[in-house]
């Protein structure tokens, strides 16, 4: 992903987050940069039907928390929950990323995962 893609889809995410309807919802901190994720997920039975999200922090945790919401919608509790992290970066469509900023890209799913399983 370019730092052009990643800034407009970050203006993007600051615009369309809020909470909405959800039956479980869960707050993720990376404590070493000070990223906060909260998701708050919808379902139908075993199928996420909607996240929403409300997000601080850098360009990358809020980018990726939008793109997650997206990409994960209608897919089944099981499949989110053995996501690896590497397949979930992929997926966000992000090829290389520094040692520093993993936990940056990853605090989404990390918190989508503690919100599925309570």
């Amino acid at each position: 992903m370019k730092l052009d893609q990643l800034l407009r889809i970050y203006r993007m995410a600051r615009e369309s987050q809020g909470r909405r309807e959800h039956d479980r919802s869960y707050t993720g901190k990376n404590l070493s940069c000070g990223d906060e994720v909260t998701v708050y997920v919808k379902l139908d039975g075993d199928t996420v039907k909607d996240i929403s999200f409300e997000a601080s922090g850098c360009a990358i945790s809020t980018s990726f928390t939008y793109l997650m919401a997206e990409k994960l919608k209608g897919r089944s509790v099981e499949e989110i929950l053995s996501l690896g992290d590497r397949e979930f970066l992929r997926l966000m469509g992000l090829g290389e990323i520094s040692p520093g900023r993993i936990k940056c890209a990853l605090i989404p799913l990390v918190t989508l995962r503690h919100a599925l399983r309570r």
